[in-house]
């Protein structure tokens, strides 16, 4: 396995492809208030969000927050549904912090991943590799070691001998 080529790795959001309250909805096991056909691009906290973006409400002590946040979708745990605030459409969850955890992989942009090794790296000839791994400049794989599949070996590592 020689040379390089860069090709997105499966997985992850783009972070500009909108989605729709209701299918945060869907995605979270919430009940949507409000417009199902708002659109957000991303996640921030509630004093930052925007039109455009998804957040949070989950604790008391945030409250000023949420009443002044421009938010497009927030999920709120059940005891504040009804708290006073500008964000209109809202997604009641029991656990909204996990339930935005679930979905950050939606909005995550991944970036594309060289796939190969790199002509600086040494690697010996009895290695053996899976497929979409990428070993980066100056490091060095040794003797009869084992490498799975869309494994990355950063610059200047080193894998032992029968490594796995």
């Amino acid at each position: 396995m020689s040379g390089e080529s860069h090709t997105p790795q499966a997985g992850g959001g783009d972070g500009q492809t909108p989605i729709t309250a209701a299918a945060v909805a869907a995605q979270v096991g919430g009940r949507l208030i409000g417009d199902p056909l708002v659109e957000v691009r991303g996640v921030a906290p509630l004093d930052r969000a925007t039109r455009h973006e998804l957040s949070f409400f989950a604790d008391q002590r945030y409250a000023r927050w949420f009443a002044e946040s421009h938010a497009g979708v927030v999920l709120v745990s059940p005891a504040f549904e009804q708290a006073p605030g500008l964000p209109a459409t809202r997604i009641v969850v029991d656990k909204p912090i996990d339930a935005l955890v679930g979905l950050l992989p939606r909005f995550h942009r991944t970036e594309p991943r060289a796939v190969g090794v790199h002509a600086t790296a040494v690697v010996a000839a009895t290695a053996q590799f899976g497929s979409g791994l990428y070993i980066n400049s100056c490091a060095s794989i040794g003797a009869h070691a084992w490498l799975d599949d869309g494994v990355l070996i950063n610059r200047n590592a080193s894998v032992g001998h029968h490594a796995r």
